[in-house]
Parts: C-alpha cells; sequence; structure tokens
C-alpha cells in the first residue's frame, strides 16, 4: 500500500499563470510536488504540492477559454 504525506482533508488550491515556473520556483526553495502536472478537463493542469513545512496545497493554471 502506498501511503502519501496527504490526508483526506481539504487542499487548497492556487491559480498560476505557469505551472512550471512556479514548481521550479518551490521546488527550489525546499518544496516538493507529490502528483502531477496532470491535465484536467477543459485545459490547464494541476500538481499537488507541498511547501517545505510540510503544508499540502494544489497549483492550478486554467486552460484557455
Amino acid at each position: 500500500m502506498r501511503t502519501s504525506p496527504l490526508s483526506a482533508a481539504s487542499l487548497y488550491y492556487v491559480t498560476v499563470d505557469d505551472n512550471d515556473a512556479t514548481v521550479a520556483t518551490l521546488q527550489k526553495n525546499g518544496g516538493q510536488v507529490l502528483n502531477g502536472l496532470m491535465d484536467v478537463p477543459g485545459g490547464g493542469k494541476v500538481a499537488q504540492c507541498m511547501d517545505p513545512q510540510g503544508g499540502a496545497f494544489a497549483i492550478l493554471m486554467m486552460g484557455k477559454t
């Protein structure tokens, strides 16, 4: 069984303009990508992340409408 640092609680989503740049900045500053980048229906991409203190959140780049 695979364990994950994410719990069954709510996950905050933050919209960003550029997922790749955001992921690079996150990792440069000690954060991690736990799951993703994944395509979402209707366009855009999402990734579940963890900050250096263990706080979980997700980043979302919206697709073109």
